[in-house]
């Protein structure tokens, strides 16, 4: 029954289940290990050379695949249990095939008569002809064992296996089939990947280091084999003993044998112990990165629960991590990371590089109210490696995120009364009163109730309660020096919790620039936008580019503009109808060979075709030059597993007019900005404010506007595409213009 729960859950069944055998006195052992009482040593050696990992999660779902009733159905995003099943059954000739295969009802006959192991991928959906396989729905006549597979009756072997296995994590099985299988959750856990990611981390740093460590837990793993082989050797020698131990000669002499193999291991023991010293010096290094990898792996498949379009995968992020180790030299992570020498020095610059490839990739792929939250969860993470001084605690993070508290405090004034706050000439609203009175009772911010030592603190409250940018005149002189004092980053997250209580309208921005302290001025939270960018950095043919916009805006206009700068056709198709999915697959097929971009429009209006095109995509060998664009509304019933295959670009219009114009101007490419004349880039400017303005308008129709026109990121690409014409009929190829040349009626019109 547990397979079908994942780490979490299955740790909080144990640990109940002790108490629960402690409240009823039931006599039981504690540290009793169950992967040691189901399995034997020299089993999970063999698992582990059959590509197992070695976390508990894993061999624990090995001894369910070894001891089950029911045929499995896995649950496997990182396909490590497939590659374990492909190798566990490889001497009996395992076959593959899924619901797709056209061959699929012949390699099932042929398994289930000669007894083959079979392996079945992308069952999100169960085709109903295994129900009498799952079933076990057998018939003997004549002393053979049949069983009905469609409209034939066919021998069954009883050394016939079938595994089920499916890469969707948030796939819904109805209780009809979770009845009749026995589900394995092949999850990852933080602990395996913090073993992955440092594993990988050492191959690209250090890779003989990496070598001998692997060398080394293979070894030990023998070792126990042997030592445990020799316990059960010396038990059935002495289960043999009849009469006195000591006048039997055989078992005296099988004893010394013993004693003399047991002594041997444990020299050999001795040597990889010392061995294992050396190779820990270094991989204790990297660790700290491993675990923040591990860590912010888990942060980002927390998203979905944020919104349902935030999904990733292993494999998207392992690929990310690659990158920043080889030094591509694409970005300018890598670069940076790559110019590096010494190992500190390295390890500085792969860290800041990891954390800058993991904001630009992840970012771009959020909402623009997301993106934010995500950059504070990265800075909480980089944080972390620094130790536990720089860390907000547990009480200081509430105390940004809620107002739970402050609502509770019977007398702020009196908590303030020795405050210069209360002396500045401004006066406080209640709920300023209690919020600040709240960040005040807070071990680390006690200096806020206190009156200052030295300074007119009073006036530096009345400046910050006035300032139209209040986050970069917070008065810290309250800092004492076991907080660091009043600058660095410490100060930086308790002058966060100032603004929020005294000026909150400002947080957005003081959480910005927080962001900015920790991980620097270039450090990209907002995500990558520039679709050019997207295609020739980050891009794979295997992987589609997923453009996701709201409803009204058709984000398949930046596609189009992309194709016409680097001059590629582009094959497009809107999708909607029977037609469509018949000429969409030709345009695939056609361009996956000959390496041309294929762009189908509007996925969201064929949800449940996207399921077959996700599973195409999986098993698809491309040209590397073809490309396949997706264009979809933000929609829920777009699948997960589409959502996870793909590499997501959300098109969001970002709240404030500076952050729509930061967005608009970012989404111009480089080359066309800096073309001559050199009015150019005024004239995108304004139209960048302009456009701004007019889509911050239509959030508040509609007080912004009698009602809510259809304005779009396509009316600001035509009006680009004006400016660019009247712009080159008037000035040319010269780098300035004669502003009087230039109609600024028709522009205006």
């Amino acid at each position: 029954i547990s397979g079908m729960f994942d780490h979490r859950t299955r740790k909080g069944l144990m640990d109940e289940w002790r108490a629960l055998a402690v409240d009823l006195n039931i006599p039981h052992r504690g540290e009793l290990s169950m992967v040691e009482y189901l399995s034997r040593a020299n089993q999970r050696l063999a698992w582990q050379s059959q590509s197992l990992p070695t976390d508990n999660l894993c061999v624990e779902n090995a001894i369910v695949l070894e001891r089950f009733q029911r045929f499995p159905l896995m649950i496997d995003p990182s396909g490590q249990a497939t590659k374990f099943v492909a190798e566990k059954y490889k001497a009996l000739k395992i076959q593959q095939t899924s619901f797709l295969d056209t061959a699929f009802m012949k390699t099932l006959a042929s398994a289930i008569r000669f007894g083959t192991p079979l392996l079945v991928h992308d069952v999100e959906n169960l085709d109903p002809v295994l129900n009498p396989v799952l079933n076990r729905e057998l018939q003997k006549t004549g002393g053979r064992t049949l069983i009905r597979l469609g409209n034939e009756d066919i021998d069954y072997s009883p050394k016939f296996v079938i595994i089920l296995v499916t890469r969707n994590p948030a796939a819904a099985f109805p209780p009809d089939l979770c009845s009749r299988v026995t589900m394995v959750n092949f999850t990852v856990t933080p602990a395996s990947l913090e073993s992955q990611a440092l594993a990988q981390i050492l191959l690209a740093e250090h890779p003989d280091v990496e070598q001998r460590r692997t060398d080394v837990l293979r070894l030990q793993g023998e070792q126990n084999v042997k030592v445990r082989e020799l316990e059960e050797s010396l038990l059935d020698e002495l289960s043999k003993v009849e009469g006195n131990i000591l006048d039997d000669d055989t078992v005296i002499q099988a004893l010394e044998r013993l004693k003399g193999e047991a002594a041997a291991v444990s020299k050999d023991i001795d040597k990889t112990e010392e061995v294992m010293r050396d190779v820990r010096a270094v991989t204790d290094v990297y660790q700290p990165l491993a675990h923040a990898c591990s860590t912010t792996y888990f942060a980002m498949e927390q998203l979905a629960d944020v919104h349902f379009l935030y999904q990733f995968t292993i494999h998207f992020f392992l690929k990310v991590l690659g990158r920043v180790l080889d030094g591509d030299g694409k970005t300018e992570e890598t670069k940076t990371a790559a110019k590096s020498t010494s190992t500190g020095e390295r390890l500085g610059a792969v860290t800041d590089a990891f954390f800058a490839a993991v904001a630009k990739r992840v970012s771009r792929g959020l909402l623009w109210e997301d993106k934010l939250t995500f950059a504070l969860r990265l800075v909480q993470i980089r944080l972390s490696q620094g130790g536990a001084a720089q860390v907000p605690t547990d009480q200081e993070f509430d105390a940004l995120l809620s107002n739970s508290t402050a609502a509770k405090l019977a007398n702020p004034a009196q908590t303030m009364v020795n405050s210069p706050l209360l002396a500045c000439g401004v006066a406080l609203t209640e709920p300023q009163l209690r919020a600040i009175a709240t960040v005040a009772l807070m071990p680390s911010c006690t200096g806020l109730a206190h009156n200052a030592a030295e300074g007119d603190a009073a006036a530096a409250w009345a400046s910050f309660l006035a300032s139209p940018s209040a986050e970069n005149e917070v008065p810290l002189y309250w800092i004492g020096t076991a907080e660091g004092g009043p600058g660095g980053v410490r100060a930086a997250f308790l002058g966060l919790l100032v603004v929020k209580a005294l000026r909150p309208d400002r947080l957005v921005a003081a959480m910005e620039a927080y962001v900015t302290t920790v991980l620097g001025p270039q450090f990209p939270w907002r995500g990558q936008q520039e679709l050019s960018a997207v295609v020739e950095e980050d891009s794979e043919a295997a992987v589609p580019l997923l453009l996701c916009s709201a409803p009204g805006h058709d984000a398949s206009g930046q596609v189009d503009a992309l194709a016409a700068v680097v001059n590629r056709k582009v094959a497009s198709v809107a999708m909607g109808s029977s037609e469509g999915y018949d000429l969409a697959d030709s345009m695939i097929s056609t361009n996956a060979k000959s390496g041309g971009w294929v762009l189908l429009r509007n996925i969201h209006l064929c949800p449940d075709w996207l399921n077959t095109l996700e599973k195409r995509i999986h098993g698809l060998t491309a040209h590397p030059q073809f490309r396949l664009f997706l264009s979809a509304d933000i929609h829920p019933k777009l699948p997960t597993a589409l959502l996870r295959t793909s590499d997501m670009i959300i098109t969001d219009t970002p709240t404030g007019v500076k952050a729509s114009m930061q967005h608009f101007l970012a989404t111009i490419p480089t080359a066309r900005m800096e073309k001559a004349p050199g009015q150019r880039r005024r004239l995108y400017l304004l139209l960048a404010w302009l456009h701004a303005v007019v889509m911050e308008r239509l959030r508040y129709a509609p007080i912004g506007w009698s009602k809510r026109y259809e304005f779009a990121e396509t009316d600001a690409a035509c009006t680009l595409s004006v400016l660019d014409h009247w712009l080159e009929s008037v000035a040319g190829k010269r780098q300035q213009g004669d502003p009087e040349q230039i109609p600024w009626g028709a522009l205006r019109g």
